[in-house]
């Protein structure tokens, strides 16, 4: 496979592509609805999934005024574990490292309060490819607030293209997606 190809988009699809187009190849997605998204965004997605490993998958296409520039996927650990084998975590980052280069945005441990009595700690690798391609991977770790035991797992991939989403951004002054993991710190 070529480099532009790899840095074109993700999987079959290129980045720009409409809704539509992307239903053509993926005829499965439903549109979904986000509350926390703006004006000019849209969603679809498939239903998680037992991959082939045995853990979740699931998928999300995410357009900005109908251009696709951001794909994320997401994995959680088989139903009834908090945590993915060791291995299996290792194999799912150093996949990408392989793939696309060891990264170059490090955020240790970035701590979220969420509103259900759990935080989340999250290890954050971000790997710039090209002002067209940057990967995000998100190593999420779950907790309850008041015991401190882990109860939850999952790891998050953005693919996504810097530039289409920065255009967005300027276009729309009335809604700006956060994008601040492109920088080196």
């Amino acid at each position: 496979m070529n480099n532009e190809k790899l840095f074109n988009g993700y999987d079959k699809v290129k980045w720009g592509y409409t809704i539509d187009e992307v239903k053509s190849i993926y005829p499965e997605l439903i549109e979904i609805k986000d509350e926390n998204d703006l004006p000019g965004i849209r969603i679809i997605a498939y239903e998680y999934l037992f991959n082939k490993n045995n853990y979740l998958e699931g998928k999300y296409f995410k357009f900005f005024n109908n251009k696709l520039g951001l794909v994320s996927l997401f994995f959680y650990p088989p139903y009834g574990a908090n945590e993915f084998e060791p291995e299996l975590e290792k194999y799912l980052v150093n996949s990408l490292i392989e793939k696309y280069g060891h990264p170059n945005i490090l955020d240790e441990n970035q701590i979220v309060q969420n509103n259900d009595g759990t935080y989340c700690s999250t290890l954050i690798l971000g790997i710039n490819i090209s002002p067209e391609m940057s990967i995000i991977i998100n190593d999420i770790h779950t907790f309850d607030e008041s015991t401190k035991e882990k109860i939850g797992h999952n790891m998050i991939y953005e693919y996504m293209n810097p530039k289409l989403i920065t255009d967005f951004n300027e276009n729309n002054v009335n809604s700006k997606y956060n994008i601040i993991l492109w920088k080196k710190p």
